[in-house]
């Protein structure tokens, strides 16, 4: 089992106080949110890449997960039009190339919003992206995750069961199950539990005392 902090939670900080944090509290790796200002996929050039391996060298921990921003604004591969679809196409193939070359052996997408869209037109343009994304990830031999949990049936108006089915077409998108926690002493909301099938093992990144998401191992 191990134990990875998820950096969105520093999105308001210096990114060297989540290797700070992740260092002191004994974390096995990193999960890296690839927005701004610390490491959004356009903005990643040498020089940033460069910044992010001397950190996690100094701390001794890894950066094992990239987890671009998108999904929200300005990118959602399930809403809009075909320029708009392949823009984010594009941003997500971008992410991948910004992952491997930070060394991080994978990167991890959610499930876009359909909105208001017909359930089939919804699962034909789920199914459309990952294929896209899948081979995008082949050609360029890296490891793509697709993040599934209780929200893909809210953003996607599907249920998780048939997400899962659709996604068994796309043999490089591999299933990620996630646990969400609200603890009551940090947000002030009632907790919130959503538990994971018994049977599964693996890696878990704790998303700065709030989220924790569940990943099989490669």
């Amino acid at each position: 089992m191990e134990l990875g902090l998820f950096t969105c939670g520093y999105q308001y900080t210096n990114i060297e106080s989540a290797f700070t944090d992740a260092a002191a509290f004994g974390y096995d790796f990193i999960e890296l949110w690839g927005g701004r200002p610390h490491a959004w996929a356009p903005d990643m050039d040498a020089g940033r890449i460069a910044q992010l391996w001397e950190l996690s060298a100094r701390y001794a921990v890894p950066i094992c997960v990239y987890t671009p921003e998108h999904n929200g604004y300005p990118y959602n591969y399930m809403l809009g039009d075909e320029r708009q679809w392949e823009d984010c196409m594009r941003y997500l193939a971008r992410s991948m190339e910004v992952s491997s070359q930070l060394g991080a052996s994978r990167t991890l997408i959610s499930v876009g919003h359909g909105g208001h869209t017909e359930p089939a037109q919804r699962r034909a343009r789920l199914l459309r992206s990952l294929r896209r994304l899948a081979s995008e990830a082949r050609q360029a031999g890296h490891n793509l995750h697709q993040q599934i949990a209780s929200g893909a049936a809210v953003n996607t108006r599907l249920t998780q069961s048939r997400h899962t089915g659709g996604l068994s077409v796309v043999n490089t998108c591999r299933n990620i199950y996630c646990i969400t926690l609200l603890h009551r002493n940090v947000s002030g909301t009632t907790t919130i539990r959503t538990l994971l099938p018994d049977h599964l093992t693996g890696s878990l990144t704790v998303r700065t005392g709030l989220y924790i998401s569940y990943r099989t191992k490669e």
